[in-house]
């Protein structure tokens, strides 16, 4: 499938992921207030995954894309973050605007998390531990069937700078998550994309971490050009793999037969069997380049 923002800005996605949202370099795990933090033994299963991005306008705006699976509805907290971003102040996105999609429909919208359509949410999100930090941060509460949606993070009157997208699971029901994927602009040092991922429960899950450029479905010269992967522990930032060319791996061949290879030879990507626990992401461009890029995660284990 794939998901597409109002201006016409569309690209591929991967189903079979299973994620949540993790802030990454903002802080630590045992952070008060937060996030929602999940017990590891109600599912063995991608917990979150957040995306940290330069957020810029037109085609260099972040997109999120996710799938929700199962039976039911699962109820998600989105949040587009700037104001609360560990960065320099002057480099962050100084008023998020979040925007939730289904196809072209718009199902919900949010410019500062307080002010909400549905007045209650803000006290829903608020008790499940996941109010933003500082008010112009925005967030939505939704609870949404089976099927694959697109969160819009941009700036308040076109304005730019280093912003978060996050999907968290907000509730224990069967339905779960099961893919994000975020097509941002990726720039250099501070600039650089990271997402974080948490894997629960007990058991070792396969996962694939995807970084896209060439084959992202847009204009050859905004794409990021050669994409280098970096997976890290969390918090100690320990490098367990770097990937540039996805083809010149050590399990390549595995990476093939695993059906989700990357499109383009220059594309990177990393297939691991991770144990339970928080790690980090790092998409950035060879020899310092820029341009828009997708990062992914997978969980291949399945669920």
């Amino acid at each position: 499938f794939f998901f597409q923002a109002e201006d016409g800005i569309r690209d591929d996605l991967v189903t079979g992921v299973q994620t949540c949202a993790l802030p990454i370099s903002d802080y630590g795990p045992t952070d008060a207030g937060s996030r929602r933090v999940l017990p590891d033994n109600i599912d063995d299963e991608l917990k979150g995954i957040s995306t940290r991005a330069d957020v810029q306008t037109g085609a260099s705006i972040a997109i999120a894309g996710f799938i929700i699976k199962g039976p039911g509805q699962q109820c998600v907290v989105v949040r587009g973050r700037g104001p609360s971003v560990n960065v320099d102040e002057s480099i962050r996105l100084p008023d998020p605007t979040l925007t939730l999609k289904s196809g072209s429909e718009t199902i919900g919208f949010n410019d500062d998390w307080e002010t909400q359509e549905v007045a209650e949410h803000a006290t829903i999100i608020e008790g499940l531990g996941l109010a933003p930090t500082e008010e112009l941060d925005s967030a939505i509460y939704a609870c949404l069937p089976a099927g694959p949606y697109t969160a819009i993070l941009r700036g308040y009157q076109s304005t730019t700078g280093v912003g978060i997208v996050e999907a968290y699971d907000a509730d224990d029901e069967q339905a779960y998550l099961g893919s994000i994927s975020t097509r941002t602009r990726v720039g250099s040092a501070s600039s650089v994309t990271i997402a974080g991922l948490n894997i629960g429960g007990s058991v070792p899950r396969q996962i694939m971490v995807r970084g896209r450029g060439p084959s992202v479905n847009i204009e050859e010269s905004l794409r990021l050009a050669d994409p280098v992967l970096v997976l890290k522990s969390f918090p100690d930032g320990e490098t367990i793999a770097t990937n540039n060319d996805w083809g010149d791996a050590a399990n390549a061949d595995e990476v093939a037969a695993s059906g989700a290879a990357p499109g383009d030879s220059l594309d990177s990507a990393l297939l691991l069997e991770l144990e339970p626990g928080q790690y980090t992401a790092i998409l950035r461009g060879a020899g310092g380049g820029q341009g828009v890029g997708i990062i992914e995660v997978l969980d291949l284990t399945g669920r």
